[in-house]
């Protein structure tokens, strides 16, 4: 049995306990704030099987200030709807402002690399009587993220890995993510480069004020086939935004809150992708059911909530923590 949750990935810190602000869950304020230290590693993995087509060329995709949701493990910050029940789930929600991409011609630095998820470590964000939904867990993508938090700076930055299997019976020759922290009712903004499928250089641009990412594919992806797109990203949160946007994108009040601060893969339903332009009425994020295994560097004194189960909590150096969590399957 699936539950839905409210995003992809839900995770909220704050200084002090945790208390309610928001949505599904949320994090009660602290005082001070302290920068995160620890940077998250980044890299691909993994081929796929696919058809033919040459390599393009990468631009570097840039966003400022514009923005919207997510689902899974750690988002950062964010609220999010689950499938499975989860022994623990929270989350934090808020609003921000919109960004602008601009493709640059940059040439990336080392590829991002990440683990690939391993699906039996999802078992430990179900109940027992649920786990065995993971014997379904081919028909879900699959989402590896790195992010290290910096309060101060109210940024998110990190690399995200997605493998991503052509379900739709058809070619494809572009998949497309959604940048929400770029939409204008998110006052924020979300910014991404070094976007590699199976390790080339892909091609970007970016529709709808940004919100929309295009990624190219360097060889068309066969029905059935699995791609392993990775990336780079950077989100900033306003501050004192909670005017709107049910705060899900927001630091206020010593509660930081990270909704889908990372880039989401659009769904494909009908014969086409789901891009009709996102609205901040109800729900303001559309995702697919997926896997997420996430990673977040954070000053030691704040404390995180997010979609999901804890599966470990290690000290860093310059009084920083790494924590990661899994998701089990949500959206």
């Amino acid at each position: 049995m699936l539950l839905r949750r409210l995003s992809l990935l839900c995770l909220a810190a704050a200084l002090g306990g945790c208390g309610g602000t928001a949505s599904p869950a949320a994090v009660a304020p602290t005082a001070s704030q302290v920068p995160s230290t620890a940077a998250p590693p980044a890299t691909s993995t993994a081929a796929a099987r696919r058809a033919t087509a040459a390599p393009s060329a990468q631009p570097t995709i840039k966003s400022t200030s514009t923005s919207a949701r997510p689902n899974s493990p750690t988002r950062a910050l964010v609220s999010t709807r689950t499938r499975a029940p989860t022994k623990a789930a929270t989350v934090a929600v808020t609003r921000t402002i919109a960004a602008e991409v601009a493709p640059t011609s940059q040439p990336p630095a080392a590829a991002p690399t990440l683990p690939a998820l391993n699906v039996a470590d999802q078992a430990a964000a179900l109940l027992p009587a649920t786990q065995g939904d993971l014997g379904n867990a081919a028909r879900w993508d699959r989402y590896s993220i790195d992010v290290a938090l910096d309060p101060q700076a109210r940024t998110a930055s990190g690399a995200l890995r997605l493998d991503v299997t052509n379900r739709t019976g058809q070619p494809l020759a572009e998949v497309y993510f959604h940048l929400y922290p770029n939409h204008p009712d998110y006052k924020g903004s979300l910014e991404v480069n070094d976007v590699r499928v199976d390790g080339q250089s892909a091609q970007v641009s970016s529709a709808q004020g940004g919100v929309v990412l295009k990624v190219g594919l360097p060889q068309p992806l066969a029905p059935d086939a699995t791609a392993t797109i990775t990336m780079r990203f950077t989100a900033r949160t306003p501050r004192g935004a909670s005017g709107g946007g049910y705060g899900a994108f927001n630091q206020e009040a010593g509660v930081w809150a990270l909704a889908t601060f990372y880039p989401v893969l659009v769904p494909f339903k009908g014969g086409e992708w789901q891009l009709a332009p996102v609205t901040s009425k109800g729900d303001f994020t559309v995702t697919d059911v997926a896997l997420y295994d996430v990673r977040v560097d954070a000053p030691a004194a704040w404390q995180l909530a997010t979609t999901g189960a804890r599966v470990s909590n290690d000290p860093l150096d310059g009084g920083a923590r790494r924590e990661r969590f899994v998701s089990g399957p949500q959206r």
